[in-house]
């Protein structure tokens, strides 16, 4: 850290609810700082620390409430971020619980100025869905963060359907957990699993017609299976995953 402290988080093992406790050691090794979140479900050893309650990041909403939205649609609602600096803010990403909210595209905040950003509400499931999103934003001397309140209703996903296929391309059983098998009827050069955001989670070259993929590393989702055909097309299948419980 710039201060010569070191800062370091412990991780959490998927699967787990509990754990993720961080801690900051000064130059001699003593602690300094010592905390655990509750209901942590980061599968990461990754850690950074930002200003909290510090008056430079703000919002003009503290809640975003997003209308019934069917889960294989969107709705999209605008918040206003205002930068009490005297420097430029980039604002670099958002963390969240869930697939259901996200931010796209980067924003620039200019000194004591503010930018309109959006967020959509995708839901990956039938339910009411209630998440924080953390927002990000760096200058040049400041990492900042900021944290809303948003709510949602996906419907219109019944879960009922064993199988999802096209004319060239199955998957089942859908919906899925910690495994899932494709069937294709075409030779293809590549086969991807990517979540909503475009990520592509997992990845196979050259693939067989019949494979599985295990997928008990992501996380409950609406993820898309796509098939690079060497004749050039591409098939995709929108696929969930579920919890075991």
């Amino acid at each position: 850290m710039d201060n010569g402290n070191s800062l370091v988080f412990w991780g959490v093992n998927p699967g787990y609810t509990v754990g993720g406790q961080f801690t900051e050691y000064d130059s001699n090794r003593e602690i300094v700082h010592e905390g655990k979140f509750i209901n942590c479900e980061s599968p990461t050893y990754r850690v950074f620390k930002y200003e909290w309650n510090n008056g430079i990041l703000s919002s003009d909403l503290d809640q975003l409430n997003f209308p019934d939205t069917e889960h294989k649609d969107s709705s999209t609602l605008t918040i206003t971020l205002n930068n009490h600096s005297n420097e430029s803010l980039q604002f670099n990403e958002f963390v969240s619980r869930s697939n259901s909210f996200r931010i796209n595209g980067t924003y620039t905040i200019p000194p004591r100025g503010n930018a309109k950003v959006q967020v959509v509400f995708r839901p990956d499931t039938a339910s009411n869905i209630s998440d924080t999103l953390t927002i990000r934003a760096k200058g040049e001397t400041h990492a900042v963060a900021h944290q809303i309140s948003v709510i949602g209703k996906g419907y219109g996903y019944t879960g009922t359907q064993s199988r999802i296929e096209t004319t060239d391309l199955q998957a089942f059983p859908v919906p899925f957990t910690n495994r899932i098998k494709y069937q294709s009827a075409a030779e293809n050069n590549r086969i991807t699993l990517t979540d909503l955001s475009g990520k592509i989670v997992w990845q196979r070259e050259h693939p067989q017609k019949e494979g599985h993929i295990d997928t008990n590393i992501i996380w409950e989702g609406i993820y898309f299976l796509s098939a690079y055909r060497t004749d050039g097309t591409v098939n995709h299948l929108k696929i969930m995953k579920i919890s075991e419980n």
